[in-house]
């Protein structure tokens, strides 16, 4: 009987501030957020396989791809070396370096990208948990994903990884929708 009175009771998720994690956690943040900057650059070979079509839509849609590609690799990406130097959080840049692999393919990225990381991983935390898991089952993923989107926090977080005169607004949200 108490294990059917413990699973129709709602739980509360355990709240947790990420500001609050150690040093290790901050710079698995950090190395997670490099991780997802490689996938963003992964649209380079659909632009690389559509660079000739004769399809004006899909020529359109690979010149915008294109050139987002080429900001992320202007604005976020960094060279360890320069982080190394002027990082706010160079205890952050610890995982990232230490899974390196002899062709250096893990991704250091900007500062600013790293806030951005770090308040999407607040988002998620309060967002994805496992009371969220016990309510709202297999569309856990789709209504946290609703949210994420609209959330101004991180839409300005995410602006600022970019200098103004190199990105507009447009290209902002196309990279968010994306």
């Amino acid at each position: 009987m108490p294990e059917i009175v413990k699973r129709d009771r709602e739980e509360e998720p355990i709240v947790f501030n990420v500001e609050e994690m150690g040093a290790s956690g901050k710079a698995k943040v950090r190395h997670v957020g490099g991780w997802v900057v490689k996938i963003l650059q992964k649209t380079r070979k659909n632009v690389r396989r559509n660079l000739f079509t004769a399809n004006s839509v899909t020529l359109a849609s690979v010149k915008t791809q294109s050139r987002l590609c080429e900001i992320i690799e202007e604005e976020i990406i960094q060279p360890n070396d320069k982080l190394e130097e002027s990082s706010k959080f160079p205890e952050s840049l610890e995982v990232t370096e230490n899974f390196q692999y002899r062709n250096r393919g893990l991704i250091h990225i900007s500062d600013k990208a790293y806030n951005f990381f770090f308040s999407l991983e607040q988002q998620r935390v309060l967002l994805l948990n496992d009371a969220k898991l016990k309510k709202c089952s297999n569309s856990m993923v789709d209504k946290a994903h609703v949210p994420l989107l609209s959330d101004k926090v991180l839409k300005e977080e995410w602006a600022k990884c970019f200098r103004p005169d190199v990105v507009t607004s447009e290209h902002v949200s196309t990279c968010i929708e994306n």
